[in-house]
């Protein structure tokens, strides 16, 4: 079975749509959700979460610039893991 590589507006849609991440539960408005595992984030897997990638993650596409530490545009995975998901409650009611 061959793979065909995602573009970006695929992904985009993808992301959108709610199809690329699957929702978290919190245990309450004071506890984190768990983000996803890279391999999750990282849907065309070339060991990097691109700025179209990153919409599918709540908070994460607004921290790539703190998380890019090496300012290459992306997030390895080793930048990935300092990201930290917002509480459950945070742009609620």
């Amino acid at each position: 079975m061959s793979s065909k590589p995602i573009s970006i507006p695929a992904v985009l849609l993808m992301a959108a749509s709610g199809w690329m991440v699957p929702p978290a539960q919190a245990l309450d408005d004071q506890t984190p959700l768990p983000p996803p595992t890279f391999g999750e984030v990282d849907v065309d897997s070339n060991g990097f979460i691109s700025t179209g990638e990153s919409v599918a993650v709540p908070g994460l596409s607004e921290e790539m610039t703190r998380l890019d530490q090496d300012k290459d545009g992306k997030i390895n995975i080793s930048e990935y893991a300092a990201f930290q998901p917002p509480l459950a409650n945070a742009g609620g009611s």
